[in-house]
């Protein structure tokens, strides 16, 4: 996996967010990702590189810069503004920059995510913080991310207030465990760290910036406390001199200055040993909403690693992971007095103070670098599947084509592995088990346009379609508009003239899977357009459920009407295909070379065709031995077949029955478990043998006549027979066994 992690940051800095985007990238890296993080060319706050500053393992990830302009060092002057015009010039210089297309964009700005999925990337967001008072930009920005990755439940339930169908994983910070390796003493640790003032003293710290987006992080609080633990020093390391100073002045103002020890930044193997320094660890943070949902503080990891007992606020984000009494002290937020009390109780009990922190280190285990890592990329490289098949259909449709897309939908609605949406022209009804977009254009062109919208907005990551002049303009919009959506494409025939040729040419080079449904389709299109890679043969199929019924042949005769005592012989689906005659005409004729005892029963045709085929049997004399009946749903199509003792399908020679057809009607068949007596064509062939079916000359009456008769005859062979396709079917020809095989393909 090529990985992106775009940051508009100064990197390395003294911020904590530096070290966590870089810390995320050397374990990205060491989980196989090829990483590369890219900054903005800007003046350093560190003279030193990543890997140094942060000690990273050298070139672990590639490091590249973004040329933009430092509006920042106008900030004295400006303010406000300089980041503004900052975040602008870095956005423009995003939306030109060259990415290889199957790169996943990686970042912790909304912006940068907004930007990325414009251009159709793979994104993933991470989010630590949404802005309050900026929402809409916020939604705005955020509706295109592929992947979002919170660090707190609280941001994850804000999230999913703007963006509710999302799918979120929470991921809280870490910490690198071999940094707190170390088990030595507190003594020893203050005698390394050049804190000899402190030895024999009781010791509470803090550790990282005294302030967060100009929100004071507890540290007047500490400083109260100590008013009234007037045997604890606290010990603060990571503020800035100002801050420091601020702090300093403070301190005297209550009287406790001789015990405050303040050290600014230190590198992150220092931060160790000087938390190994103390007796307890502080997170005393007041009750905002940042501090109360939104934040995971790195310190907070870091201190359960370091063995010392944690006493925190008590507050929504902290309790994720610390609990009260178990693992640490949880204080109300703001209250120095409840502060004070905790530090006492900790002083005073060494065994509930060594609990706490045992406790602690065995929980944070979980919580690091690597797990987190490996946790992301896992979600990501498991992505689900996100299916749009894009038709432009009336839903339900009664024929052929519209009962193989609803089956297929219903397959891919059943998929744990798969999100599924169909698209279609117009929807007479619902009640289906899987989701259904309208796109009610009036024109294929402005569908396509809808098509791409709804795919843009939903994350959509294939297409599927089996409408080539559709498809042609939902990829040339895909093309145009730089989208990172697979297409699939279903054939279920060759094109019929110079327009769909040139379509079909097209999408021979564009689209990135075809699926054929005959061996021989796929060969001729191979042949005519060279495409030989990312093709499959997947047969059509069958849904058991409705034609593996309960239901003898007798109980099904009686249910119809129709007489015990004939030999029926029955013709299920449409008569005719493109006004090509199906075969009927040849079973009338047959008909009249059978004695009277044999009866036809087509179910499926059209008025018009049931009325001329009824005609043409009055005329050769066979009009009282056939039942021409309407179409009807499939639950009522397989008892019809289950009242028939053999099922046709005397297919003639033409270029599409012989190679590009796969009838539902076979796999329907099948299932019934009754005989099967079909065309000998190679289309037929690639799933049915003599094993199997009976097969008659393609065109020939005679030949329906006498594999009829035969039948007849033999009846515990025929029974055999439609015994094993049967079982062929239901083991391999099933919709939700082609639906598994495409999406393994794609």
């Amino acid at each position: 996996m090529k990985l992106a992690y775009i940051a508009n940051l100064t990197i390395p800095s003294q911020k904590a967010s530096g070290y966590q985007i870089t810390k995320m990238c050397e374990q990205f890296a060491m989980h196989g990702a090829d990483v590369t993080v890219y900054l903005p060319t800007r003046k350093q706050e560190v003279d030193a590189t990543i890997f140094d500053y942060y000690g990273l393992k050298k070139d672990s990830f590639h490091v590249e810069r973004i040329k933009s302009y430092d509006f920042l060092r106008w900030h004295p002057k400006i303010g406000k503004i300089s980041f503004h015009l900052q975040t602008m010039w870095f956005l423009l210089q995003l939306f030109f920059f060259k990415l290889d297309k199957d790169t996943l964009v990686y970042t912790r700005q909304p912006e940068v995510a907004w930007v990325f999925g414009l251009r159709g990337f793979k994104t993933a967001f991470e989010v630590h913080r949404v802005f309050a008072t900026k929402q809409w930009a916020f939604q705005l920005f955020t509706k295109r991310v592929t992947h979002v990755i919170a660090v707190t439940e609280g941001l994850k339930q804000q999230y999913k207030k703007m963006h509710p169908s999302r799918d979120i994983l929470i991921q809280p910070d870490a910490v690198d465990m071999d940094i707190f390796a170390s088990d030595i003493s507190i003594e020893q640790a203050r005698q390394q760290a050049g804190l000899g003032m402190l030895l024999g003293s009781y010791v509470v710290g803090y550790f990282g910036r005294f302030s967060t987006m100009g929100m004071q992080k507890g540290i007047d609080s500490i400083l109260e406390s100590l008013v009234s633990v007037p045997t604890a020093h606290f010990l603060c390391v990571g503020g800035t001199d100002t801050d420091i100073a601020h702090y300093t002045r403070k301190a005297d103002a209550l009287g406790v200055k001789k015990r405050v020890h303040f050290k600014g930044f230190v590198t992150r193997r220092e931060v160790a040993l000087y938390q190994k320094a103390c007796n307890a660890l502080l997170m005393p943070f007041p009750y905002t909403e940042h501090f109360a949902y939104c934040m995971s503080p790195l310190k907070m990891f870091e201190y359960m690693a370091s063995k010392r007992p944690i006493i925190a606020s008590d507050l929504p984000s902290v309790r994720e992971i610390l609990a009260d009494q178990k693992n640490a002290l949880l204080v109300k937020p703001g209250d120095s007095k409840s502060l004070a009390h905790a530090i006492r109780d900790i002083q005073n009990n060494t065994s509930v103070s060594t609990r706490l922190c045992l406790q602690a280190f065995e929980d944070v285990q979980r919580y690091t670098w690597y797990a987190r890592a490996d946790h992301i990329l896992t979600r990501m490289r498991e992505q689900k599947a996100h299916l749009l098949y894009a038709t432009s259909i009336t839903f339900p449709l009664s024929t052929g084509s519209g009962a193989q897309i609803a089956a297929m939908s219903r397959a891919f609605g059943k998929q744990h592995d798969c999100e599924f949406v169909l698209g279609v022209k117009k929807l007479r009804s619902g009640g289906e088990e899987f989701d259904i977009q309208e796109c009610n254009a009036p024109n294929s062109l402005l569908r396509a346009f809808q098509y791409i919208q709804y795919a843009r907005e939903q994350h959509i990551t294939h297409v599927y379609c089996r409408e080539p002049r559709l498809l042609l303009l939902v990829s040339v919009l895909i093309l145009l508009f730089r989208l990172r959506i697979k297409t699939v494409y279903e054939i279920h025939e060759m094109p019929r003239n110079g327009i769909d040729q040139v379509v079909e040419r097209f999408l021979s080079r564009t689209v990135d899977t075809i699926i054929f449904v005959t061996q021989h389709l796929e060969k001729t299109y191979a042949d005519t357009y060279a495409r030989k890679k990312q093709t499959h043969v997947f047969p059509d199929a069958v849904d058991p459920a409705i034609f593996d019924i309960p239901t003898t042949k007798e109980q099904a005769r009686d249910a119809f009407g129709l007489p015990q005592e004939k030999f029926i012989i029955g013709y299920m689906g449409r008569f005719k295909t493109l006004e090509m005659d199906k075969g009927i005409a040849d079973i009338l004729s047959a008909l009249k070379q059978l004695d009277s005892n044999v009866m036809f029963l087509a179910v499926g045709g059209k008025k018009r065709h049931r009325e001329e085929y009824q005609q043409m049997a009055e005329e050769i004399g066979v009009g009282d031995r056939v039942l021409l009946v309407e179409h009807f749903a499939q639950p009522v199509i397989a008892r019809y077949q289950k009242a028939c003792d053999v099922l046709l399908m005397p297919f003639p020679w033409t270029e599409h029955f012989a190679y590009f057809m796969s009838p539902l009607k076979m796999f329907e068949y099948m299932a019934s478990n009754r005989p099967i007596l079909a065309s000998d064509l190679p289309s037929v062939r690639e799933v049915l043998s003599e094993e199997r079916a009976f097969f008659c000359q393609p065109g020939d009456p005679n030949s329906i006549a006498r594999a009829v008769n035969g039948l007849r005859h033999s009846r515990e062979s025929a029974n055999a027979a439609a015994q094993r396709a049967y079982r062929l079917v239901m083991d391999t020809y099933t919709w939700e066994r082609r639906v598994k095989r495409i999406l393994d393909t794609i």
